[in-house]
């Protein structure tokens, strides 16, 4: 006669002593539900069918029955929040977790701490760390525009008097072949 136990997740540690280790490694306790719900096990002659909550933390032992539960499969708390830069601020609210920076500071309010943005490089009016005929491009663009135009960049706007034109070309040009011969 084949020997059928179902188990209730409340009385699994009552009839823990049941299961042989030899049926309990063919057991898989890995489902878990919130919504009472459950799951279902079987293994030779025992099925365990689980219902409302989960197993209790660690490892569980009656008799021959080797039961292992957990808290919230996948989600992993083993100690404070990681600190890549050890500056005492954790990487998810750490705006540069690379370099060290317990300041925070961010001169710019881009979201990017002051510690990891590369320095300006004069005359880059489009942000790519270097100055070349994109640069020239923006530049024309801008040319002989003002104050409150739409082409108007006041990174072009280099002697800031609120108007782009022979002047901030010069001051561009200069920044271009230094950068060139750089």
């Amino acid at each position: 006669m084949k020997l059928k136990s179902t188990i209730v997740t409340s009385v699994l540690l009552g009839a823990a002593w049941l299961v042989p280790p030899s049926v309990a490694k063919n057991l898989d306790l890995s489902w878990y539900t919130i919504d009472a719900g459950g799951g279902t096990s079987a293994g030779q002659n025992y099925t365990i069918v689980g219902t409302i909550g989960q197993p209790d933390a660690g490892v569980l032992t009656g008799n021959t029955l080797e039961l292992r539960g957990g808290f919230w499969p996948g989600v992993q708390f083993v100690g404070p929040p990681a600190d890549s830069d050890k500056d005492g601020i954790p990487n998810h609210d750490d705006n540069c977790p690379t370099v060290p920076n317990p300041d925070q500071a961010d001169q710019d309010n881009d979201g990017v701490g002051d510690a990891c943005e590369q320095p300006a490089v004069p005359g880059d009016l489009d942000g790519d760390h270097d100055v070349d005929l994109n640069d020239y491009s923006a530049f024309l663009t801008a040319y002989g525009s003002a104050l409150g135009d739409p082409n108007y960049d006041p990174d072009a706007d280099y002697d800031n008097d609120d108007f782009i034109g022979m002047t901030d070309f010069g001051i561009w040009y200069a920044h271009y072949l230094a950068f060139a011969n750089s």
